[in-house]
């Protein structure tokens, strides 16, 4: 079995709504206390394409069979701007599958 990792696309769109919304569940049965069932789709097309082209940021999917079966979304953080923390830059990351 291959595994083929690509930046996401908003053709990906379909792919990516479906497998956020699991996420979503999982938050919601999780931490009830936090996440509630929204009454329509939560992530628009518009908000896909903004996370694509965000260039602090970067979306890629995993593949098997041009099959999407996961996702990864990193993002590029500055530390506050507070005189406790050193000055730096990272990646933090979210991934399911």
């Amino acid at each position: 079995m291959k595994i083929t990792i690509r930046e996401a696309s908003i053709a990906d769109y379909n792919d990516l709504s479906e497998i956020f919304s699991e996420i979503d569940e999982l938050h919601r049965i999780n931490l009830p206390d936090l996440y509630v069932k929204p009454e329509n789709i939560p992530r628009t097309p518009e908000y896909i394409s903004e996370l694509i082209n965000n260039e602090n940021m970067a979306l890629f999917v995993a593949e098997i069979n041009s099959k999407v079966i996961g996702l990864a979304e990193c993002r590029i953080q500055t530390s506050p701007d507070f005189p406790i923390f050193k000055k730096r830059k990272g990646c933090s990351w979210a991934a399911s599958q």
